[in-house]
């Protein structure tokens, strides 16, 4: 059997692609936000705020998702903040949590590493909830 894995390191992308459109959509707003509705950019509007949600969010799980694959392929070179003790461990977690929302990934990798876990009733974790 041949096994094959992809690094994509697709994060940096979601979340700089996310920055570009969050600011057309600014930009579109200072530009009409005199002018009468509806605006006639609103529908570019809407599509690029749509879009800069959706690529943060997207961003948001690949950038957990990234780190424990980083993990498990003992990407020494990314992980060098990280004890071998504690790769090892999130590696071993992955399998179990691949599942889990993105939030529950960042809960579970706080822990384990020994920091206290987000609180549930403040920002971050309420501004990016997605369960």
């Amino acid at each position: 059997m041949v096994t094959v894995s992809v690094k994509a390191g697709f994060f940096q992308f979601h979340l700089n692609s996310a920055a570009r459109f969050a600011f057309a959509c600014a930009e579109i707003e200072s530009e009409e936000k005199h002018l009468e509705w509806p605006q006639p950019r609103w529908d570019e509007a809407r599509s690029n705020a749509l879009a800069a949600v959706l690529l943060a969010a997207t961003s948001l799980e690949s950038s957990v998702n990234e780190l424990y694959q980083q993990t498990v392929d003992r990407d020494k070179k990314a992980l060098k903040s990280l004890s071998e003790t504690q790769i090892n461990l999130l590696a071993e977690l992955w399998p179990e949590i691949e599942k889990l929302s993105p939030l529950r990934k960042y809960q579970v990798a706080l822990v384990a590493m020994g920091h206290e876990p987000m609180s549930k009733g403040q920002e971050p974790h309420i501004g990016v909830r997605m369960d």
